[in-house]
């Protein structure tokens, strides 16, 4: 049984330490006698030679260390080993799981370069099979019904979870004002329910606030931004895009669940 601290030491290694430095750091492991009871020293001389960064030569000196302690029977092969296997594992989970900011922001500040409605075109643009679009008010969004239209002649199918008609004496929104007739046939249209929704002891009733858009069940973007000009060129909006599958086909999946529970119904 392996020492969970050297176990959690050589996770954080693997994180740490830039592909460049691998190979010069097991050569030095491998030059480190096994016989030697002061080898963690020595480690120590030889890395401070390689790495630059103090930050990482401590945590390089520390691993040693505990290799030394802890488990030296463990040969330098294996950790090795060890060490492109958890660097491997390390690549791969930032790779499934990064999440990027998308925002809207008219005057272009920070270093965020990621837009709102380049990335709705983008995932449109992508999909080869499901979108699903989900959003309060949706108007004014020519580009996207342009990029939506093209998805349709590719054979996609496009699902749209909006906000009923009666509440647009409060936003100007609409399904109708916004797609084409033709558009509208070929559109899976659902809305919540005011029978399914909760109503407060005033009498409201809940709205559908939810934004966000997910292709092919892989990639999903969830936002604060409406589909509308707006929110993806005058508002200050946020949203977070990510390639996480297994999290997009989780929030798919729960739409299909309250479509055939018919919470969300049929616009026609």
């Amino acid at each position: 049984m392996y020492n969970p601290i050297f176990i959690d030491a050589l996770k954080g290694l693997a994180l740490a330490l830039p592909d460049r430095l691998l190979p010069e750091l097991i050569k030095i492991m491998a030059m480190i006698p096994n016989q030697t009871a002061d080898r963690s020293d020595y480690g120590k001389y030889l890395l401070s030679q390689k790495v630059t960064s103090q930050e990482l030569r401590d945590r390089v000196y520390k691993f040693i260390e505990l290799w030394q302690e802890l488990h030296p029977e463990v040969s330098w092969e294996s950790l090795h080993l060890a060490l492109l296997a958890a660097m491997e594992l390390g690549r791969e989970l930032q790779k499934n799981y990064e999440v990027q900011p998308i925002w809207t922001m008219p005057d272009q500040a920070g270093e965020w370069n990621r837009q709102t409605e380049p990335t709705i075109l983008e995932l449109i643009h992508q999909t080869r099979e499901e979108l699903l679009l989900i959003s309060f008010a949706v108007y004014d969004i020519p580009e996207i019904v342009a990029a939506m239209r093209k998805a349709l002649a590719r054979r996609v199918v496009i699902t749209m979870i909006v906000e009923m008609p009666e509440r647009a004496d409060k936003v100007p929104f609409g399904i109708l004002q916004t797609f084409p007739a033709d558009m509208i046939e070929q559109l899976q249209i659902y809305y919540w329910a005011v029978g399914k929704r909760p109503i407060n002891s005033k009498g409201k009733y809940g709205s559908l606030h939810i934004k966000g858009v997910i292709s092919d069940r892989h990639r999903v973007l969830i936002s604060s931004a409406n589909l509308t000009q707006y929110a993806l060129s005058l508002n200050l909006e946020l949203g977070l895009l990510t390639d996480q599958a297994k999290l997009a086909k989780q929030i798919h999946k729960t739409f299909d669940v309250l479509i055939q529970n018919r919470v969300l119904i049929p616009f026609r």
